[in-house]
């Protein structure tokens, strides 16, 4: 199958996944909830710090001054303003505290992006198999699948770790060797929610293994269909950035700059709903490929045969 009709087959199925998510509006809702509450919960972390007592109030900047020297090193703080801006040498340290605390609210966003996301996956996947979404049954299921949560969280969050340790210790060359392989990493762990959704397994690991193995029957339809997404959202950012210079020109030839702040305001909000809209549909468009490849099923409101273009070429 040659690259433009996989990438046509691709788009295909992505329209399918904007047709579940039209069937299904609540998939819509969810992504804004998660959100709130992903805030609310940091919110909770970070306030101990930044509301910690300091004889002053909020706005004067005696106060940041003082959390700023309860978070960070009195040597890396006077080293940055002699310096300010130099990148090449100079960098705020954490102290103990702060690095151990920084560490927990890692770990706890980490905990927090899985929880919800497999939350999420489960109502996509519950979607896909003809049932109904629901927000407070996907956040109930997670709760249940705890366990193979927090390890993944831990998992997940120490390769991240690592993967940044080792970028700040290397060259220019090792940089992109550690990046390639951060890439690889995010690669192989695309299924990874959608595993710990449909599967008892909790080993990362095994977890791991089992997402390069899925990703591996569909490597094809994926990273085309990927590509496609991520080179249709640049288009349409292209396209109305050219819009939007078209009508500021006409707003100025016609003495009327003012017109320019109304639809500036339209262009970020039309952006903004237009990629909040692209990442839910590429969520579903990646559960509607780890069901046909894991399982086999034909997700509803996809058919065989596009489903089947995707890997009729492998022989196995």
């Amino acid at each position: 199958m040659s690259f433009t009709s996989r990438l046509s087959n691709s788009w295909s199925l992505f329209k399918k996944s904007l047709a579940v998510m039209n069937a299904h509006p609540r998939l819509l809702v969810f992504p804004a909830i998660i959100f709130v509450f992903t805030l609310g919960i940091l919110g909770f972390f970070l306030a101990p710090v930044v509301l910690q007592p300091t004889g002053h109030s909020l706005r004067d900047p005696a106060h940041w001054s003082a959390v700023a020297d309860s978070v960070f090193t009195k040597e890396s703080i006077e080293a940055e303003r002699a310096a300010p801006g130099d990148r090449n040498g100079n960098r705020l340290v954490l102290t103990p505290k702060a690095m151990v605390y920084a560490i927990l609210i890692y770990f706890a966003s980490m905990f927090l992006a899985t929880f919800f996301a497999t939350a999420f996956y489960h109502e996509i996947l519950s979607a896909l198999q003809g049932g109904e979404v629901s927000i407070a049954g996907g956040l109930r299921f997670a709760t249940s699948k705890l366990y193979a949560i927090v390890l993944w969280s831990l998992f997940a969050g120490l390769i991240g770790v690592l993967i940044r340790m080792l970028e700040e210790r290397v060259g220019i060359i090792g940089k992109w060797i550690v990046r390639a392989i951060g890439i690889a990493w995010s690669v192989a762990s695309v299924f990874a929610i959608p595993i710990i959704v449909s599967e008892e397994e909790a080993n990362p690991i095994a977890i791991l293994k089992r997402s390069a193995e899925t990703l591996r029957k569909t490597w094809g339809e994926s990273l085309t269909g990927f590509l496609g997404i991520q080179l249709g959202g640049g288009l349409v950012v292209i396209g109305s950035v050219v819009v939007f210079g078209l009508v500021s020109m006409l707003a100025a030839n016609l003495n009327m700059p003012i017109l320019i702040i109304p639809f500036a305001i339209l262009w970020v909000l039309c952006l903004f709903a237009f990629f909040y809209t692209m990442g839910v549909a590429s969520n579903i468009y990646r559960c509607a490929l780890y069901l046909f490849a894991a399982r086999g099923e034909v997700p509803s409101y996809f058919d065989r045969e596009s489903m089947d273009m995707a890997w009729k070429r492998k022989k196995s």
